[in-house]
């Protein structure tokens, strides 16, 4: 799967493209804070997993160690680099990839 890097400045968006997904600004809104919440939550579970794997490989005792790990210092500017969570929505509701789905 190919990634996209979204922007990390501040753009204004078009509301009226956003509007025509739902018929309702609000709805759309809605969908894209629902599914960032969804993406945050995967990146924090995955984010743990891995300071786990950190906190098994180092020595409570070592604190000098901790800060000269290679490893969590690209781990660490990895996930500063990350995209935003609602940026990722955002994106995929304007390229349709949410399926939205009425509930009866």
């Amino acid at each position: 799967m190919k990634k996209k890097i979204a922007s990390i400045y501040i753009e204004t968006q078009d509301l009226s493209s956003l509007q025509e997904k739902t018929d309702n600004i609000y709805k759309s809104i809605y969908i894209i804070s629902q599914r960032a919440k969804q993406i945050a939550t995967t990146n924090k579970h995955a984010m743990d997993e891995e300071l786990q794997d950190f906190m098994a490989r180092t020595d409570k005792n070592d604190l000098h160690e901790i800060y000269e790990d290679i490893n969590q210092i690209s781990f660490s500017i990895h996930n500063e680099n990350k995209r935003k969570p609602h940026l990722v929505a955002l994106e995929e509701i304007k390229e349709e990839k949410i399926m939205l789905q009425e509930k009866i």
